[in-house]
């Protein structure tokens, strides 16, 4: 099961290293969805790129905790390009 359960985002890899005390969770964006422009929150159909990016967060069980997160870039016709926005709330708030 995964750690999370996010909106918008999927978990696709999870790992534990207990050596290092190390867990990074790998995340997508979930294709189902539209991206948003953080910028005016508008669906955008224009994904102009993908790249990843590793963000360290708070110790969890006992561990560092990264999340490895691909993102995508953007195009909204009114603001210009830039990151979708990405929800890592859980569906459950």
């Amino acid at each position: 099961n995964a750690f999370f359960d996010f909106c918008r985002v999927k978990v696709v890899k999870q790992l534990l290293d207990q050596e290092k005390q190390m867990v990074t969770i790998a995340i997508h964006p979930d294709e189902r969805f539209d991206p948003v422009y953080h910028r005016c929150h508008r669906r955008v159909t224009r994904i102009h790129s993908y790249h990843e990016r590793i963000v360290r967060v708070l110790n969890c069980i006992d561990a560092q905790t990264a999340l490895w997160v691909r993102c995508r870039t953007v195009r909204c016709l009114r603001c210009g390009h830039t990151i979708e926005e990405l929800d890592f709330r859980s569906c459950w708030n």
